[in-house]
């Protein structure tokens, strides 16, 4: 989403957008076993070997690196949060990285 490369319907209305985007901008971690209605919990693994998923994890962290150099104002919706720039989707991706190793012990 953060490269415009996938959309999913907004989930929240602009009000409560907002509410959620301010909460990039805390310390404030995700809540635990959260759920949000764009993610098929049962959706198959793109990769069952851990070491090819963070393979493809690092290429995509990479490629969004160079993605934003190169298109620094681009603004790309979540269904959550709404428009984000390049600057609030690195606040969300470290939330949401930090989430995923907390919840798996990484």
């Amino acid at each position: 989403m953060s490269m415009g490369r996938l959309s999913f319907p907004m989930e929240v209305n602009e009000e409560r957008a907002q509410k959620l985007k301010n909460f990039l901008f805390t310390a404030e971690p995700f809540a635990r076993n959260i759920h949000v209605k764009f993610v098929d919990p049962s959706a198959p693994l793109l990769h069952e070997e851990l070491d090819l998923a963070v393979d493809d994890f690092v290429i995509l962290l990479i490629e969004f690196e160079a993605y934003s150099r190169e298109n620094p104002s681009q603004l790309h919706p979540h269904p959550h949060f709404g428009l984000l720039t390049t600057e609030e989707w690195k606040l969300l991706h470290i939330k949401h990285i930090d989430h995923h190793f907390n919840q798996f012990g990484i």
